[in-house]
C-alpha cells in the first residue's frame, strides 16, 4: 500500500508539474505576444506620423517646383536660366532644412530628380549631385508612399530607415521624389519600454537576417 501510495502521489505530482509548466509557458507567450503587438502598434503610429509629415513636405515641394517651372525665355537667356535653377535649388534646400529643424527624428532629407535619381537638394550638401537610382526607396517612391525596411546605409554603414514619396505637379506629372532617412532612436525607445517584460526582461528587434536593429 505504501508503494502504491507513493507511486500515485509521484504520478499526480509529475502531472501537476507538467500541466503547471505548460500553463505558465502559455501565459508567458500570451503576454509576450500582447507586448509585441503593442510595440508593433506604437511603431506603426510613429511611422504614420512621419508619413503624414512627409506628405505635407511633398505638398510644399510641389508648390515650390510648380511655381518655379515655366518657360525659360528666348534663346540667349541661358545664364538667366542657370541662375533661376540655382535659386530654385537653394529654395528647396532651405525648405528641406527648415523641415528638418522641426523633426528631431529625421537624419537627412533628399529631393531626387524624377529621372535618374539625381540628388537635386539635400540637408547634407555633400550628397548633392549624387545618384540614388539603384535604391529601393527611389524606385518605389516614384509610384507612391513607400517604406523601406531597416537596412545598412552604404554611406554611414549604420542601420537606417527610409520613407519616400513622389512629388507631383498640378497635372499629376512626377516632378521629383522625396526621401527621408529616419533616426532609429524612437524605435529604440519603443523596444526598450519595460511594459510587459517586468524588470528583468529584455526585448530585441532584428531584421529578416537576424541582424540587430534595436533592443
Amino acid at each position: 500500500y505504501l508503494a502504491f501510495s507513493l507511486l500515485g502521489t509521484a504520478c499526480v505530482g509529475v502531472a501537476s508539474y507538467l500541466a503547471g509548466r505548460a500553463l505558465l509557458r502559455d501565459a508567458v507567450l500570451a503576454r509576450l505576444e500582447t507586448t509585441s503587438r503593442q510595440k508593433e502598434t506604437d511603431i506603426a503610429l510613429w511611422l504614420e506620423e512621419r508619413l503624414r509629415d512627409l506628405r505635407f513636405l511633398s505638398t510644399q515641394a510641389a508648390s515650390e517646383l510648380s511655381g518655379a517651372s515655366g518657360p525659360s525665355g528666348p534663346s540667349g537667356s541661358g545664364a538667366a536660366a542657370d541662375q533661376s535653377e540655382r535659386a530654385r535649388v537653394e529654395r528647396m534646400a532651405r525648405l528641406l532644412r527648415n523641415f528638418t529643424t522641426t523633426q528631431p527624428d529625421v537624419q537627412e532629407v533628399l529631393l531626387l530628380s524624377p529621372e535618374g535619381g539625381r540628388v537635386l537638394a539635400s540637408t547634407e550638401e555633400a550628397h548633392v549631385g549624387d545618384y540614388r537610382s539603384m535604391y529601393n526607396y527611389y524606385a518605389q517612391g516614384r509610384h507612391g508612399p513607400a517604406v523601406q525596411s531597416v537596412y545598412p546605409s552604404p554611406e554611414s554603414r549604420r542601420p537606417i530607415f527610409t520613407v519616400s514619396m513622389p512629388v507631383a505637379g498640378h497635372d499629376g506629372k512626377l516632378q521629383a521624389v522625396l526621401a527621408v532617412h529616419l533616426d532609429l532612436e524612437p524605435i529604440n525607445r519603443i523596444i526598450r519600454a519595460r511594459a510587459g517584460v517586468d524588470e528583468t526582461g529584455e526585448t530585441y528587434m532584428v531584421d529578416g537576417c537576424n541582424v540587430m536593429v534595436a533592443g
